[in-house]
């Protein structure tokens, strides 16, 4: 465990240790622990441990985004995402972006809804950009098994030229 998890950990056990850890209806616990996360560790310095920028190759662990991501900084969190794919895209003409789902779960999906959706708009309404244009690859690794249902379910609605480069890979 690198130091920014350790950091978290422990700012999670003192939230914990102040208020009794919920076995149901944990969703106001999570945002608080996000805002709190928030409140100890600086933004950027959460972001730029959860993308791993490697050449074209951007990197998002949602493991760490899920600690500290809440509906006050989506906005925040997105304009830093597009902000690495344009800088990726005007540094190398194309980006490949590997999303890792280690831990996403459906009440995952329902808290993260909108940073889902507006992450969605962004690359899709950027025309500017030309995201899906400029799109290499979109690697989601250790997706959960109810990502191929949804992928299917939502495969008329995506692109052909954005279809074709994403590739899915469940945990198993």
């Amino acid at each position: 465990m690198d130091k920014i998890q350790t950091d978290i950990a422990k700012i999670q056990d003192t939230y914990y240790s102040n208020n009794n850890k919920n076995s149901f209806f944990k969703k106001a616990q999570k945002t608080d622990i996000a805002k709190e996360v928030c409140n100890n560790i600086d933004i950027n310095t959460l972001l730029n441990n959860t993308l791993v920028v490697n050449g074209d190759m951007i990197t998002i662990q949602y493991p760490l985004l899920k600690l500290f991501c809440h509906s006050d900084n989506f906005d925040f969190c997105i304009n830093y995402i597009m902000l690495q794919f344009q800088e990726a895209i005007k540094k190398y003409g194309k980006f490949t972006c590997m999303i890792n789902l280690e831990g996403f779960t459906i009440s995952a999906a329902e808290r993260h809804r909108k940073l889902i959706e507006m992450f969605c708009r962004s690359c899709l309404n950027d025309t500017s950009n030309n995201y899906s244009e400029s799109l290499e690859k979109l690697n989601i690794i250790n997706s959960p098994n109810i990502m191929d249902s949804l992928y299917k379910l939502f495969n008329p609605f995506i692109d052909p030229q954005v279809k074709s480069k994403i590739n899915i890979i469940s945990k198993k």
